[in-house]
């Protein structure tokens, strides 16, 4: 689990991200990024219902997501604000595909 200081949890700082941030196409998931400048890299995942109505779907693929961004943590740089998006395809990833399109998605964006 991601720590609190790692996660968005505020609804002004994902409107934030979503309104000022780079977005960043992947396969299954879009990224949202924007530079804080300082601190602790903060991170925020939406799965809407749109993808699955059922929600042990979207928490499942939501637990995957964060457990593969907190393996990656210490080679991330700090200070960002990050949103993963996600599309249909989130809820076939498994833990090995989901650190390489995490990893790659990281890395597309400037943040490895």
């Amino acid at each position: 689990m991601l720590s609190k200081i790692n996660r968005l949890t505020r609804e002004v700082d994902f409107a934030l991200v979503k309104a000022k941030g780079i977005v960043f196409q992947e396969k299954d998931f879009a990224l949202a990024v924007m530079n804080r400048g300082a601190g602790d890299s903060r991170f925020g995942f939406v799965i809407s219902t749109r993808i699955s109505k059922k929600a042990n779907k979207r928490n499942k693929a939501k637990r995957i997501l964060r457990e593969v961004v907190q393996k990656t943590l210490p080679d991330l740089k700090k200070g960002y604000d990050v949103i993963f998006l996600a599309k249909g395809g989130v809820l076939d990833l498994d833990k090995a595909k989901a650190e390489i399109e995490v990893g790659r998605a990281l890395k597309n964006a400037g943040l490895i």
